[in-house]
């Protein structure tokens, strides 16, 4: 790897600062790479053996071997508080982490729960529901073919009164015609027998009639006759 892609690995991994003093710096060209582990004492390019140091510090260092090792040895042990801090701090968001999962879980457990005996308790109530509605429409089909046996037994004893009512009417009516055509020939006889005794009460009235007429007309004569003769 190239040296400048070491650097920018190294100031996305520590930032823009001296890994010795810890002093920011405005522009990567004011940091070095400096090395943990020198190269003299077999030390390589691993990014975990390299640390970014300001320019001077890493020329007076290289200069004082000792100060340089002091320096390193310090740098190290401020690595490995920092390693064990940012382990702790990992252990504590991991904890919480946890903590808030299982808060959660529970949460959507309680959920389910919640949404079970919801549903539990709609599906009784639809299915109560569905259970009334189906009795109700039985009664109500129940009640319907009652009505319709009763109108049934209505019709059909409604068409049976019919039938009785006309076939009396009919012997009604056979009989009022026998006994027209009795009264109508009793009628015949009537007439016939009124006829006969008019004609003879006419014909008897007639001669009375008649005789009488000629008795007034004699009666007229006679006495015309005698006021003559007795003129």
């Amino acid at each position: 790897m190239s040296h400048q892609k070491l650097k920018e690995k190294l100031i996305d991994r520590d930032g823009l600062k001296c890994s010795i003093t810890s002093e920011s710096v405005g522009d990567p060209s004011e940091l070095e790479i400096g090395y943990l582990v020198p190269k003299s004492e077999g030390g390589g390019s691993e990014l975990d053996n390299l640390i970014l140091v300001k320019k001077e510090l890493n020329f007076q260092t290289s200069n004082d071997a000792s100060r340089q090792t002091k320096m390193l040895i310090e740098e190290l042990r401020n690595r490995e508080n920092e390693l064990v801090h940012r382990e702790k701090e990992a252990y504590k968001r991991e904890a919480a982490y946890r903590q808030e999962l299982e808060k959660q879980k529970s949460e959507l457990n309680n959920y389910r729960h919640n949404i079970s005996s919801e549903q539990n308790e709609r599906e009784k109530e639809l299915s109560k529901s569905l259970e009334e509605r189906r009795e109700v429409l039985k009664q109500q089909e129940m009640a319907i073919q009652a009505y319709k046996r009763e109108f049934e037994e209505n019709i059909h004893s409604q068409s049976k009164e019919v039938d009785a009512l006309r076939f009396r009417l009919k012997e009604e009516l056979a009989e009022k015609e026998v006994a027209l055509d009795a009264a109508q020939q009793e009628l015949e006889k009537e007439k016939k027998k009124y006829t006969e005794e008019s004609r003879k009460n006419i014909e008897k009235k007639s001669n009375a009639y008649v005789n009488d007429a000629l008795s007034i007309l004699e009666f007229k004569e006679n006495k015309s006759w005698i006021q003559i003769i007795s003129a």
